[in-house]
């Protein structure tokens, strides 16, 4: 639900033209996690992957390149050998290079192609020929198999049962 501009704090009406957007943001945010997240999280309900990555398919990736550092002020750089641009949105450990700032994730932009169509949501995994052959058990069906990643890791993507294409991770090094 969005709170209209034209209402403040407690419902009490404010003139549209003196709440800022940041403020409708706070408002909205607050919103959100009073509605959705006041149930909290126990481990049962919590599974043991997470989204690690996120990957933007493009048309045009230069034009892509500057839509996103433009909009959103993203650090989006060509990865060396590679039809892949690396897309930095929050700060990493220069050792680990993971994000340092928890629940936070970087992602990719690449060409659009076949399989790779829409966003994608990367998901980690200890091992991906055992989550895809579970996945295929529970309806879901391999749209590209495990591959390498430099010496970086190893991915694959899956199509849920719902037509989504998700992909998969598994680190080279485990941490």
């Amino acid at each position: 639900m969005f709170l209209p501009e034209s209402l403040g704090r407690a419902g009490h009406r404010t003139q549209p033209s003196k709440i800022r957007f940041l403020r409708r943001e706070e408002k909205y945010s607050e919103c959100l996690l009073d509605r959705f997240l006041g149930r909290a999280f126990t481990v049962q309900n919590v599974h043991h992957t997470r989204v690690v990555h996120f990957e933007i398919p493009a048309d045009n990736e230069e034009r892509a390149k500057t839509f996103y550092q433009k909009a959103f002020g993203w650090d989006i750089s060509k990865y060396p050998g590679m039809e892949y641009h690396m897309v930095g949105t929050t700060e990493v450990d220069q050792k680990t290079q993971q994000p340092t700032a928890p629940g936070a994730i970087n992602g990719g932009l690449t060409k659009r192609n076949n399989e790779v169509k829409n966003t994608v949501i990367t998901v980690d995994v200890t091992d991906i020929e055992a989550t895809l052959k579970n996945l295929e058990k529970l309806g879901g069906k391999t749209v590209r198999k495990k591959e390498p990643v430099a010496d970086m890791g190893f991915t694959a993507y899956f199509k849920d049962t719902e037509g989504n294409i998700v992909g998969l991770w598994q680190s080279a090094r485990r941490m």
